[in-house]
C-alpha cells in the first residue's frame, strides 16, 4: 500500500507494524497514526487490521479523528 501510494506521489510514514507478530497488540499502532493524522488537518491516516472495527475505535479516541470501516 505504502509503495502505491508514493507512487501516486503521496507522502507516506509508515507507523507499523514493519512485522507480522500475532501477539501485536493493534492500538500500540493505530494510537500514534492517529495522533499523528491529528497534528496535521491536512493529513489523512489509512489503518489495517482484521475487521478494522477496534482499529476505528482505537483512532476515534484521539481528539480532532474521525475514523470508519471501509470495505471494497
Amino acid at each position: 500500500m505504502g509503495d502505491h501510494l508514493k507512487d501516486l506521489g503521496h507522502a507516506v510514514e509508515d507507523c507499523g507494524a514493519l512485522e507480522m507478530d500475532p501477539l501485536d497488540d493493534y492500538p500500540d499502532f493505530i494510537i500514534p497514526a492517529a495522533k499523528k493524522v491529528a497534528k496535521n488537518p491536512n493529513s489523512r491516516g489509512i489503518i489495517m487490521g482484521g475487521s478494522g472495527q477496534g482499529e476505528a475505535i482505537a483512532a476515534n479516541r484521539i481528539k480532532g479523528v474521525r475514523a470508519v470501516v471501509f470495505y471494497d
